[in-house]
């Protein structure tokens, strides 16, 4: 059968809380909630800026710290708007990622393009960092890997596994074959290329390339 992982329920909430500058400059309110076709949409509510500056919001895997430059715009952000004393409310598009709880940390930053405004509050920079606490639902998936240890063209490492102790992430050695890597987890072809979407091999023989990372836990997508 194809490979197939199901998206979280429409409505469900996977991400919530209150968020605050240092100095009580920015308030708001923000929920990642799934739309039911794998994505996510962020929305946010009781936004309150005194900032002159216009300000938006990104997730980041590694949390930069208040007063630091940014110059990744991390995932599923967008600009939330300027200062302004009457709460309002923002939504977006989280973005193409169907598996968010990697991104750590929620960063609230300048999104100024004026030249004038002064070096701490300037484009960039960063205003305030909040931890997310992420509770996105275990999804279903007819994609059950199970190592059954090193074979001929399936040699490489291990490097991580799930809470349960199932394959979580696997190193490519040299002369690695696509097939005999699938084989050895006990998974298909089609269900290891679904998981590592842009796989490549070298030649007709399909090996892999040496020193890949493959995603092998269905919920790591």
């Amino acid at each position: 059968p194809a490979p197939f992982i199901t998206p979280v329920p429409a409505g469900t909430v996977v991400a919530e809380s209150d968020v605050a500058s240092p100095k009580g400059s920015i308030h708001f309110h923000y929920r990642v909630v799934a739309t039911g076709d794998g994505t996510y949409t962020t929305d946010v509510t009781d936004f309150t800026s005194s900032l002159p500056v216009p300000v938006g919001v990104s997730f980041y895997q590694v949390a930069p710290s208040v007063g630091d430059g940014i110059t990744f715009g991390g995932d599923g952000g967008s600009e939330i708007g300027g200062p302004t004393a009457t709460p309002a409310s923002a939504s977006w598009s989280f973005g193409a990622v169907t598996q968010p709880s990697y991104l750590s940390t929620l960063v609230v930053h300048s999104t100024s393009t004026s030249p004038d405004v002064p070096v701490e509050i300037s484009a960039g920079k960063v205003l305030a960092v909040a931890p997310v606490a992420w509770s996105v639902p275990p999804r279903g998936t007819n994609i059950a890997p199970v190592d059954s240890g090193a074979v001929a063209f399936a040699t490489g490492a291990l490097e991580a596994t799930t809470a349960s102790g199932s394959p979580k992430r696997y190193t490519v050695a040299p002369d690695d074959l696509i097939d005999a890597v699938a084989r050895r987890f006990g998974i298909s072809v089609s269900a290891l290329l679904y998981m590592n979407q842009g796989l490549q091999v070298i030649d007709d023989a399909q090996h892999l390339f040496a020193g890949t990372t493959l995603v092998l836990d269905p919920d790591s997508v």
